[in-house]
Order: C-alpha cells, then sequence, then structure tokens
C-alpha cells in the first residue's frame, strides 16, 4: 500500500503528521508531494523535505498555473498508484486531481480531505457553499481539527462517520524537550530580555488583529502602573509585549506603538523560522497571547506554547480556543473584538502570577490529546473504517 500527502510546503506541522503516519502504517510506504518547488512570500522553511517527496510543479507559489498543477498531479499520481490520498484545499487544483484519480479507480483508492475551516470563518455565499456541499459527497472522509469545522462539515451534508478528529497537531515532545533543555534563569539569546513579558507569536497581518493587541496592552500597562502597593514590586512591574512575525501591517504597527508611548515595553522581534529559537521565547515567557479576530482556522502556535508549558489568552474567533483553553485552567479564552476584555485578561494573569506555572502545567497535559501519533491513530481508524 502506498499513502500520498499533499501539502503546500512541508515545515515541521507537516513533517511531524509524516512521521507520525509513517510509524501507524509501519509496512505501507508514504510519498510527499508539494504543489511547487517554492514558496518565498509564505513559507521560508521549504528546506524541511523528506527523501520521498515530489515536487508537482518545479515552479515557486507566484507562478502556479491552475491547469498544468492539475495535469502534474494527475502524472505523479498515475506514476505512484496510491491506496491512500491525503489532501487540503478543496478549491486547490492538486485536490481536484485526487478526486478525480480516486473516482476513476474507485476500487482502489480512497481519498481525504484535510481542512479546519469554520462556518463564521468569513462571510460565504449560498450558492457557492450549495456548489461546495455536492463537492465534498465525493471525497471518502475527513480530518479535522475539532466541533467547529465538524458543524461546518454537518452544515455541508457530511455525516459523522466520513469524519476523524486530530489534524491540528504540532511535534508536542520535541517542543517540550527543547524547552526543557534551557530554563527561565538561563537565558542565552541576547535578544531576550531579563524581564517578564507577554508573548505573541504572529504574523503581522490584518485578521491576527495586533492592533487591538497594542491597545490592550497600553490599557493593561496604565493599570498596573497604578497598582497601589507598591511594596510589593514584583506585581507593580510592568511585563513586556514581545511580537514573533513580520508582515504587510509592520510599519503600521511601529506607528501605533510610537504614538501608544509604548517603544520602551513592545518589541518586534521579526520572523522567527527556527524551532529552536522560536522555543526560546516561549520558554522565557509568562503567556503567549493570540488575538486573531476572523479567518483564523485554528492557531498552531497554540499548541506550540502549551507544548512549552505556557499559560494562554486565545481570542474565541481562534477555531483552537473551543478545545485547547479552559478558562481559569490553563488560560482565558476572550471576544477579539473586545480591547478591554483582552487588557482584563492581561491583567489577570499579572495579578494572578502565582497560579501561572500551575496552568502551564495544566496546559502540557492539554495539548497531549492533539499530538501527531493521535492524529495518526485516527486517520487509521477512519481508513479501516472506510474500506
Amino acid at each position: 500500500m502506498k499513502i500520498v500527502t499533499i501539502w503546500n510546503t512541508y515545515g515541521p506541522y507537516h513533517l511531524a503528521r509524516v512521521r507520525a503516519i509513517d510509524q501507524a502504517f509501519a509496512d505501507d510506504s508514504i510519498i510527499c508531494f508539494s504543489h511547487c518547488a517554492s514558496n518565498h512570500q509564505d513559507y521560508p522553511f521549504f528546506r524541511d523535505m523528506l527523501e520521498n517527496h515530489e515536487v508537482i510543479s518545479n515552479r515557486d507559489s507566484s507562478e502556479l498555473n491552475f491547469f498544468s498543477s492539475f495535469l502534474a498531479t494527475l502524472k505523479l499520481l498515475r506514476k505512484h498508484q496510491p491506496s491512500l490520498i491525503l489532501t487540503c484545499g478543496y478549491e486547490r487544483p492538486e485536490t481536484l486531481a485526487a478526486v478525480i484519480y480516486a473516482k476513476i479507480r474507485t476500487k482502489f483508492v480512497k481519498v481525504f480531505l484535510m481542512l479546519d475551516n469554520q462556518i463564521d470563518d468569513h462571510p460565504r455565499k449560498w450558492l457557492y457553499e450549495f456548489i461546495k456541499s455536492l463537492y465534498l459527497k465525493l471525497f471518502d472522509g475527513f480530518l479535522i481539527g475539532g466541533n467547529t469545522h465538524l458543524e461546518y462539515l454537518k452544515h455541508l451534508g457530511v455525516g459523522d462517520r466520513k469524519v476523524a478528529f486530530g489534524y491540528n497537531c504540532v511535534d508536542n515532545d520535541s517542543i517540550s524537550a527543547l524547552s526543557n533543555q534551557r530554563s527561565k534563569q538561563s537565558i542565552e539569546a541576547d535578544d531576550l530580555p531579563s524581564s517578564k513579558y507577554f508573548l505573541c507569536v504572529s504574523r503581522l497581518v490584518e485578521k491576527k488583529n495586533i492592533p487591538t493587541l497594542l491597545q490592550a496592552y497600553a490599557i493593561y500597562k496604565q493599570s498596573i502602573d497604578h497598582l497601589g502597593d507598591r511594596q510589593d514590586f514584583d506585581r507593580a512591574q510592568v511585563w513586556r509585549l514581545i511580537i514573533c512575525g513580520d508582515g504587510n501591517l509592520r510599519d503600521r504597527i511601529i506607528d501605533q506603538i510610537s504614538a501608544l508611548n509604548l517603544v520602551e515595553d513592545v518589541m518586534l522581534a521579526g520572523r522567527i523560522d527556527d524551532l529552536g529559537e522560536l522555543v526560546q521565547y516561549y520558554n522565557s515567557a509568562e503567556v503567549l497571547i493570540l488575538p486573531s479576530h476572523h479567518d483564523e482556522q485554528w492557531g498552531l502556535v497554540v499548541n506550540e506554547a502549551m507544548a512549552a508549558k505556557l499559560p494562554v489568552l486565545v481570542s474565541q474567533q481562534c477555531g483552537c480556543s473551543q478545545h485547547l483553553v479552559e478558562d481559569g485552567v490553563n488560560g482565558w479564552r476572550f471576544d477579539g473584538n473586545s480591547i478591554t476584555e483582552l487588557a482584563d485578561r492581561m491583567i489577570w494573569m499579572h495579578k494572578n502570577q502565582d497560579r501561572l506555572a500551575d496552568m502551564g502545567e495544566n496546559s502540557w497535559q492539554i495539548v497531549q490529546r492533539y499530538s501527531p501519533a493521535n492524529f495518526a491513530r485516527q486517520l487509521q481508524d477512519l481508513y479501516e473504517l472506510v474500506i
């Protein structure tokens, strides 16, 4: 038996899934298709490739053509003749090619769609949704993140029996091991502050809602500055805010930081591509914040932070929030459109910092339910069911 996975690129998230599938299907072989040879704009980590890797179109993502990608995918599928195809992005030519190939060889091939779309990601048009519901009937199964994604599939007419959970996972064990190599008392990176800080790992794009985070942080800072009991220096000391990421709103965010008089308090660390370096930021932070206010199907940085034993503040608009965040246990959810609600949660974290270590341990326990090994087990069960 051969299994084909089709993703745009193979960064740490996908590689962890592939390795877990390889262990679960120990007697079978896996071939990894990537859409293109590079994606310089969105994914600088194309270097992460396995030996069993096939490039569908030997171009950069900006140069792709729908029809040529469709034909190239069909050609590769005919070459390898897989029994199971895992693909993502129902609108992509590679996915359409996988469906057509599976239907041509209907007795021999199953095709599963991996997705984390939610019904309220963005405004939806009824005609497009109707066509999508017909198209989804052609898939043999679906691998999803959680209940919000299941609700959307049900809305489109997909039954429970064709669905398996666990898609949204990261390599928890590797992150934990990297985190354990360093303690909060042994910061090695020169650009990490020795003071406490909130951490946001996010691209600087509109949906990530960084302007709201900055306004909430300004309220938090003002509140802590006015703490009455100055004898409790630790609780009166304002935490900094570090943002790891880059994007087209960088200049606007720099201007906002200046306008809010937060130049000494907010650090823009830029894009961090190396997982070990990113884990060092997790390891030294007090709390992770993900403030996205729309179109955030999951938010895998939350998984990463929880694997590093961080408490989390996550907007309810993030797909992961109802699965990974237990209010008061390992963090809090908040409305991504409410500046004051986020500020209140930040203030709560600061004033209850003696509880953060236990909340971090709870994060670790919760995220164990979302591991690559569990994803692979769910995949196995679904495959056995459909055959």
